[in-house]
């Protein structure tokens, strides 16, 4: 996640889809290269893939340790898949570092604007990028690897969101 840390609050701007695999470290530091290329990189999320797991992998906390290095203040973010059934739930999860040197202090995530109106936009937003297809040339990382014109910053696709907002 790319964006800026400004009083101890961080604003994420983007995100780019890195692994649906466990990495190793070679083309997880090549992915940070590029991916610090776009912007100050200020946390690190992931997705667990089973729907009732909510613990978080090494690799995620290692890699939010890593990020502290470089950028003081970073956050580490789990999209709760079961919290996903519920609409009105955003399904995120923040984490801090600890005095510990850990990440377990909770954060609060808050959407910019008025929760409700950003919680519908987005559900819609969403329907309307599934309807359309533009989840099936998403790419990562791993994507990117294995086909180097498969571009995980998803320029393409960034783009038709913009105009799908626009016209919602």
């Amino acid at each position: 996640m790319f964006g800026s840390i400004v009083d101890g609050v961080a604003k994420v701007d983007n995100a780019v889809p890195l692994f649906h695999s466990h990495p190793l470290a070679p083309m997880l530091e090549t992915a940070c290269q590029l991916v610090d290329q776009c912007g100050t990189i200020v946390g690190f999320y992931f997705v667990n893939a089973h729907i009732e797991d909510r613990r978080v992998p090494v690799v995620a906390e290692k890699m939010a340790m890593l990020l502290e290095s470089k950028c003081p203040g970073c956050i580490l973010i789990q999209v709760i898949n079961e919290n996903l059934r519920d609409p009105a739930d955003h399904a995120l999860q923040a984490w801090g570092k600890s005095s510990n040197g850990t990440y377990n202090t909770g954060l609060r995530v808050s959407p910019l604007g008025s929760p409700d109106d950003t919680f519908h936009a987005c559900l819609s937003l969403a329907s309307s990028a599934v309807a359309k297809g533009l989840h099936l040339s998403y790419f990562d990382f791993d994507d990117h690897f294995e086909d180097v014109s498969h571009n995980p910053m998803n320029p393409n696709v960034d783009a038709e969101l913009h105009l799908l907002e626009s016209n919602n």
